[in-house]
């Protein structure tokens, strides 16, 4: 190491530090806050907290000054001993106000104004009207409507409370004036609620309205709700023995609640109906080519016919004791209808059940096709497919090859190139790349005009966290896309595959892409012992900045010496950073030096480290 290097080295260390600070920190209140929160209280009597500024301008005194709604002031400018906090602020009358609060120092000197809300309303809400349903209901029809109070206080309905019982006289809240936010289960705009699963009896149900600031109703509003959740029991008298001619049969209902009542004659009537045959189900013979996945069973009932809210189809492996793995199944008319997404399962044999259910509960099962044979079906169902992907110029490549005459093997062999490309691409901040591939049956042939997903998988702490975009493939199967500049991802294409052809994907590729970091000096020259050099810069991609903004490198040297780094800095939330340096050594008089700003890896920051264009600064 040269003496001039060592030295310069030994005044980095001593002088990386600034002698005095470059600007004094804003006279100005930090995170000025109402004690319990801005929201509507009813205790007026407020409390500010703020926490002291930084640097070294130490405040004096500090000031208040409250305006109303409407903009008018009514808490003209008063004086507090500076302490970080205001006691015993009140609001002259119920409603939402907006206090501003800025500091002074010893000399007089005013620093800015910073504001905050705060609200009071001490008003208790009306009578709200609760009404529940008329006679007896079920318990899943057991609602309340509400008609709410009115006028409404100033803070508003922020919703209801209620309780229920037996005629006890409970409370809806435990407080004799307000309510516990735990307390308040119903919404203000709520026109009905139900009072939740209720036993079968009489209830009274007991409901106050809550004010924006906690405040509950004088008085509590009751309703009525009769709950019957169990059916009448009904009876039938008929003969017990077999008998050789018309019987006449009569039915008793009874109920010890709600009671029963004549419903008229489109009312209940006694009627019976015997079917005890076992449907018939049969898979279709074969599978319909357009949609092979499709899978088809007839029922047969010649007297109560289908059941249309029953019936399942199952598969599993062929051969094995597992059991059936239902399949979404619907019953339409005599027939069931299933479909089995053949691309979730490996290949293989697989066997399949269908189970049908007539109108008078008898199941009826099958195994095998109408002509007698097993419903077995070998998988993949469907045509394979395969996905090549990658970077570059993969479309010309692909045409090319097309033109050639042996084209099985020429498909072979770009598939092995592609292949054998690196699975990670490295970029510069702001630059996009080319994206490309083919789709194409597993025996090589081209699948023209059919939708792919272009899937980006971004890395942590980018927004969005993924992007998707569509693309169609070309006459041979190709498609290309140029993906837009960005943070790190992963990429993939993706083939979602339809009713003939199996789903595929083209395997992750990684978009390593390089942070954008500049930073430029307040002077190209620097005068030993004088004012200090102002680095600048900002790293690129604000958005992706954490907020507690990134660590920054910054790095000096020689020309033809290596890089070393003499301070890290934080930026900002906006990626800005600044750092003023001072040259004090007389062996930098004369010497021009080169600095940069790098950005590392962090957590949370989806790019790779980078560094800035060197900048040079000569010593005068």
């Amino acid at each position: 190491m040269t003496r001039l290097l060592r030295s310069l080295l030994l005044a980095l260390a001593l002088l990386a530090v600034p002698a005095g600070p470059v600007a004094t920190a804003a006279l100005q209140p930090v995170n000025l806050r109402v004690a319990a929160g801005s929201d509507w209280r009813a205790d007026n009597d407020f409390h500010l907290l703020w926490d002291r500024p930084a640097g070294d301008a130490p405040a004096h005194a500090a000031w208040l000054r409250v305006w109303d709604g409407e903009g008018n002031v009514v808490i003209p400018a008063l004086g507090y001993p500076w302490d970080g906090q205001m006691e015993n602020v009140r609001a002259p009358d119920r409603g939402r106000y907006r206090a501003e609060v800025w500091l002074e120092d010893s000399a007089g000197n005013r620093g800015a104004a910073v504001s905050v809300s705060f609200a009071f309303d001490d008003t208790r809400p009306g009578l709200v009207r609760a009404q529940g349903p008329a006679g007896w209901v079920a318990p899943e029809h057991a609602t309340v409507s509400l008609q709410p109070p009115a006028p409404a206080p100033v803070s508003g309905i922020r919703g209801y409370a209620f309780s229920v019982d037996r005629g006890e006289g409970s409370s809806p809240c435990a407080g004799p004036v307000g309510c516990a936010p735990a307390e308040i289960t119903v919404g203000a705009g709520a026109g009905s609620f139900s009072p939740g699963p209720l036993p079968e009896e009489v209830h009274v149900v007991r409901v106050v309205a809550v004010s924006g600031s906690g405040i509950r109703s004088p008085a509590v509003a009751s309703a009525i709700v009769r709950v019957d959740g169990t059916a009448p029991a009904v009876t039938l008298d008929a003969p017990g023995a077999w008998v050789s001619g018309p019987q006449r049969v009569a039915a008793r209902a009874a109920d010890p609640l709600s009671g029963t009542a004549a419903a008229g004659p489109t009312g209940p009537f006694t009627a019976i109906a015997v079917d005890g045959g076992v449907p018939r189900v049969a898979f279709a013979n074969s599978q319909d080519p357009a949609e092979p996945e499709r899978i088809e069973a007839a029922i047969g009932d010649p007297l109560a016919g289908p059941d249309p809210t029953r019936g399942s189809i199952g598969v599993r492996p062929a051969g094995s004791h597992q059991r059936f793995q239902a399949l979404p199944t619907a019953v339409a008319g005599e027939r069931l209808l299933a479909r089995w997404d053949s691309d979730a399962f490996p290949a293989g044999s697989y066997e399949f059940r269908a189970i049908a259910y007539d109108l008078a509960g008898n199941a009826g099962e099958s195994e095998r096709r109408a002509n007698g044979t097993r419903m077995v079906l070998a998988n993949p169902l469907k045509t394979p497919t395969a996905v090549a992907a990658g970077f570059g110029g993969r479309l010309l490549i692909w045409q090319r090859c097309a033109r050639r005459q042996e084209r099985r093997r020429c498909h072979r062999e770009e598939v092995e190139r592609f292949e054998a490309r690196p699975a990670r691409r490295a970029v510069p901040y702001g630059r996009g790349i080319p994206y490309s591939g083919r789709l194409t049956t597993a025996a090589g042939a081209a699948l023209a005009d059919l939708p792919l997903e272009i899937v980006e998988s971004f890395a942590a702490g980018a927004d969005p966290a993924r992007r998707t975009t569509p693309v169609r493939t070309a006459a041979d199967g190709s498609f290309t896309l140029r993906l837009a500049p960005g943070p790190s991802r992963r990429i993939e294409a993706v083939f979602g595959g339809n009713r003939t052809l199996t789903r595929a994907g083209g395997g992750a590729v990684e978009l390593a892409v390089q942070a954008g970091v500049r930073m430029h000096p307040s002077s190209a020259t620097a005068r030993i012992g004088g004012a200090p050099v102002s680095f600048r810069g900002r790293v690129a991609d604000p958005a992706a900045v954490p907020a507690g903004g990134l660590p920054v490198e910054l790095q000096f040297r020689l020309p033809g010496s290596e890089w070393s780094e003499f301070r890290t800095v934080q930026s900002d939330g906006n990626g800005r950073f600044r750092y003023a340096y001072s040259f004090s050594d007389d062996d930098s008089r004369g010497v021009r030096f080169q600095f940069r700003a790098t950005v590392p890896a962090a957590a949370g920051w989806p790019y790779e480290p980078a560094s800035s264009r060197p900048v040079f600064v000569t010593g005068r």
